[in-house]
C-alpha cells in the first residue's frame, strides 16, 4: 500500500472489516480472527483519491454484469488447520 494509506481486510464470507494505516514503507499488520478450515478475505485501500480493490492475492474473485463475466478484484486465502 502507500504509505499512510487506509487498508481495509474484508472477510469474505460474512463482510466483516478491519483497518490499519500504512507505514512510511507501505507496511501494515492486522489482526485477524480465523476460523477452521479456508478464511477467504478482501483487500481494499484508500489513499485519499477513494477506496480501490487490490488485485493481489491467490484467486480472482468475479461477477456477473448481464450476460458478462467480469473480475472484480483478489481474493486471499489463509488455510487454518487447528
Amino acid at each position: 500500500a502507500e504509505p499512510g494509506a487506509r487498508v481495509f481486510i474484508e472477510r469474505a464470507d460474512d463482510d466483516a472489516r478491519v483497518e490499519a494505516t500504512a507505514d512510511d514503507a507501505g507496511a501494515f499488520s492486522v489482526t485477524l480472527t480465523l476460523s477452521p478450515g479456508l478464511n477467504r478475505f478482501r483487500v481494499y485501500f484508500d489513499a485519499g483519491d477513494g477506496e480501490r480493490r487490490s488485485w493481489v492475492g491467490t484467486s480472482i474473485e468475479q461477477e456477473r454484469r448481464g450476460s458478462d463475466v467480469l473480475p472484480t478484484g483478489a481474493l486471499v486465502d489463509v488455510a487454518f488447520v487447528p
